[in-house]
Formats: structure tokens, C-alpha cells, sequence
């Protein structure tokens, strides 16, 4: 993970109450003094940059930043007006699922550039009335 750190230096003043007490001439004396201390704070700043995050890869996600994670979940998820290829998507593996918005098909990806329709959507069946869908 990529870290930054940035330090502020600052002056802290307290006021101090000094008394004191003398006595030979019974006499109190009370000051205010300032005391000042040097702080210096570090704060620790986290990439805000997805590809300096890093990640662990898992099971079918074996990217090891943010931002190709998410680039390789959206291949292996997504919709657009047409096929992706494996010249369009990098990340493009069997079993991967795509919806064709212009024919309106779900899909799963067979390799080899090769698309299979599992669902064809017509009309209002995407419609939830009585007992079907």
C-alpha cells in the first residue's frame, strides 16, 4: 500500500501559574508564565490512487491493485451494445457474463471469442404480474 506523510510542526502554549511563597517576609508572589513546546504531528496519508492500492487476489480476481480488480470484475460482468472480444477485454474468461443492450440477451462468455445466450428478453417479460415473471 502506498503511504505518504506529511509533518506539521507547531508551538504549543500553556499558561503556568508559578507561586511563590517566601517566608521570612510572609510575602506570596504569584506569576504567569507561558511554557512553549515544539510538536511535531505526522499524519499518514493512504494512496488515493486505485492502482497504488494493493489487494489480495481471490478466487476468480487475481489482480493485486484496486483499480485492475475492478477493471477484471467488469469484464467478467457487464453490458454494452455489443460483444466484448478478447481484443477489447484483456480479462475476458470462460464464464464471464455480458447483457447486450441492443438484443437485449443475457450471456455467458464459452471462450474462443464464442458467446452463448442464456436469456432473450421480448416485450414486458422483465414484468412481475400475478404468479409469473
Amino acid at each position: 500500500m502506498s503511504t505518504r506523510t506529511a509533518t506539521t510542526t507547531g508551538i504549543c502554549s500553556v499558561p503556568v501559574t508559578e507561586i511563590t511563597v517566601t517566608e521570612a517576609n510572609k510575602e506570596i508572589i504569584a506569576n504567569t508564565i507561558n511554557v512553549e513546546t515544539t510538536v511535531a504531528i505526522e499524519q499518514y496519508f493512504i494512496s488515493a490512487i486505485a492502482s497504488g492500492v494493493a489487494c489480495t487476489p481471490h478466487t476468480t480476481m487475481t489482480q493485486e491493485n484496486v483499480q485492475a480488480a475492478i477493471e477484471q470484475l467488469e469484464t467478467q460482468f457487464s453490458k454494452g451494445s455489443t460483444d466484448p472480444t478478447s481484443e477489447t477485454e484483456p480479462f475476458l474468461d470462460e464464464g464471464d457474463l455480458f447483457y447486450n443492450t441492443n438484443t437485449n440477451q443475457l450471456k455467458v462468455y464459452r471462450g474462443s471469442d464464442t458467446w452463448d445466450i442464456l436469456l432473450q428478453a421480448e416485450g414486458d417479460m422483465d414484468t412481475l404480474d400475478g404468479s409469473t415473471f
